[in-house]
């Protein structure tokens, strides 16, 4: 029992001494903060934190990883520092010298926790910016910290470049969104670093800003071949024609105008028939005193057609370029009004074709392309204020596909195949066999077409500096006498090794880019 009486003393004593310790703590600690209150010239700015006398001493670094070590100011200058945190971290701030008062600009931004007169702990609540100001048990300010809460990001960083293995790209905090910044090697591994960025941020895909820089051949070199054979066949057969009969006491007269093959003369006067362009063949007979003329479009008509073009375009990748062999139609529109003016807008046709290459590696494109073929058919067109306006047969096509550098695809398969037939005739006449001929005009009319493009991309690069091969390099005038007694359409430099230098110049493929085109065509003697 004794024992135990002691032991159970023993801590109250010790209690009471601690208790009195951090009495005598607070008491000392209150009247270091009326003192320093009483200096005007030093009132904090926010809430404060009062802390114990110690010594200084130190210097500002990040030797210790998470951890921030200040030292005495010299001058104000050396008082301003910048801290950046991450929303939700928090950070430790050591000095090396004593801090008697703490001032926070704005405490729902950033939280400091004193945990003693050398150490205090900055934790990031919400993304924004505040100060934090320091002072010495002299009353001087040793530091004001600018400090900026972000977005969280690190572990954005750490992730990226674990996935590329690639230690070049940062990120970094730009208010509620992050950036990416650094290099890479191609578009891939940018579009594969937003896509591990965008990760961290479900629905709001625009707090990733890219500022990639991607390095490699961004320049993308298209060589498309676009050809196409067409083949019309058209039949027309249509007959008017003029019975005069003459008799005893009358006449009479019957016309026939189907299809508007001919018409009355203007001359009211006159029985004559004026005759359209279409009729290429004309009968004309008498029996008696009875006169009969005939009228005939008879037409058979054929025709092939072949287009050829090899358009070549260069685009930065992600770009598009475009192309166009062919021309513009003028279309009028009507403006409408009190005056009903009429403007006019040119629509093109031709094969065009435009494409949007995306240099993803070293060896692979993604290549977007958009050809047509069109051309202007006045059979689809109308009339409007005795206008006609064409209508337009338009074939196009959008594919994408990835290929690596030279290799080539192919657009195939666009073939049309149109007939048309169209019979006008007279009634119950017409369906007579053989005689009906007379009372009806047929046409017959077929379009067969096929369209190929072939595309190659390429990747290339700028020619360096200097001269550079052209086409014109080695042409020469002709001067009088090579013109008119020779039939020269070409000179020649005489005496000089004009010959061997021309025979080297074959044409192709210069370097990493472009072409050469000999001055006499292929086969002719220069």
């Amino acid at each position: 029992m004794d024992r135990r009486n002691a032991a159970t003393t023993r801590a109250q004593g010790r209690s009471g001494l601690r208790a009195a310790s951090l009495a005598l703590a607070g008491a000392l600690a209150l009247g270091v903060s009326q003192a320093g209150a009483e200096d005007a010239s030093l009132q904090p700015v926010g809430p404060t934190l009062e802390l114990a006398q110690l010594d200084r001493s130190g210097s500002f670094d990040f030797a210790e990883p998470g951890v921030v070590r200040l030292a005495a100011s010299a001058t104000s200058a050396d008082a301003m520092q910048h801290l950046e945190i991450e929303r939700g971290k928090s950070l430790f701030v050591r000095t090396e010298y004593t801090v008697r008062r703490v001032s926070v600009g704005d405490p729902e931004t950033l939280d400091v926790v004193v945990l003693s007169p050398r150490e205090l702990q900055f934790v990031a609540k919400k993304i924004g910016a505040t100060n934090v100001v320091l002072w010495d048990p002299q009353g001087t300010p040793q530091a004001a910290l600018d400090v900026h809460v972000g977005t969280p990001h690190s572990q954005v960083e750490s992730e990226i470049q674990r996935v590329l293995g690639n230690p070049d790209v940062k990120v970094d905090s730009a208010g509620e969104s992050i950036v990416l910044k650094g290099s890479v090697a191609n578009a891939l591994a940018s579009e594969q670093a937003m896509t591990v960025a965008r990760g961290f941020f479900p629905g709001k895909q625009e707090n990733v800003i890219n500022l990639l820089e991607v390095g490699g051949d961004q320049q993308v070199m298209l060589e498309v071949v676009v050809a196409e054979m067409s083949r019309t066949l058209r039949r027309e057969m249509g007959t008017n024609f003029r019975v005069f009969h003459v008799g005893d006491n009358h006449t009479a007269e019957i016309f026939s105008f189907l299809n508007n093959l001919s018409s009355l003369s203007d001359d009211a006067a006159s029985t004559a028939l004026d005759v359209s362009d279409a009729i290429n063949l004309v009968g004309s007979f008498t029996v008696g005193s009875d006169i009969y003329q005939v009228l005939f479009d008879v037409l058979h008509e054929k025709g092939l057609g072949k287009i050829l073009a090899e358009p070549t375009l260069v685009a930065r990748s992600g770009e598009t370029a475009s192309f166009l062999a062919g021309g513009e139609i003028p279309i009028p529109i009507a403006q409408g009004g009190a005056f009903g003016s009429i403007t006019i807008e040119f629509k093109e046709f031709g094969v065009g074709v435009a494409f949007t290459p995306t240099v993803m590696a070293a060896d692979r494109i993604h290549l977007k392309v958009a050809p047509e073929v069109s051309a202007p058919d006045f059979t689809l067109g109308a009339t409007s204020g005795g206008l006609t306006v064409p209508g337009f047969t338009t074939r196009r096509a959008s594919t994408a596909v990835e290929l690596a550098d030279g290799q080539s695809f192919a657009i195939a398969g666009l073939l049309r195949d149109d007939v048309a037939q169209l019979v006008d005739q007279y009634p119950v006449l017409g369906e007579i066999p053989v005689l009906g001929v007379l009372f009806r005009s047929s046409q017959f009319q077929k379009n067969e077409s096929e369209l190929v493009m072939i595309v190659t991309p390429h990747l290339v690069k700028p020619l360096p500096p200097g001269e550079h091969h052209l086409p014109t390099d080695h042409f020469v005038e002709p001067n009088a006498f090579e013109f008119y007694l020779l039939g020269a359409l070409e000179g020649r430099t005489w005496g000089s090794s004009h010959d061997d230098d021309s025979a080297q110049e074959t044409g192709g493929l210069i370097g990493d880019v472009g072409h050469t085109v000999a001055a006499a065509p292929e086969g002719e003697a220069r």
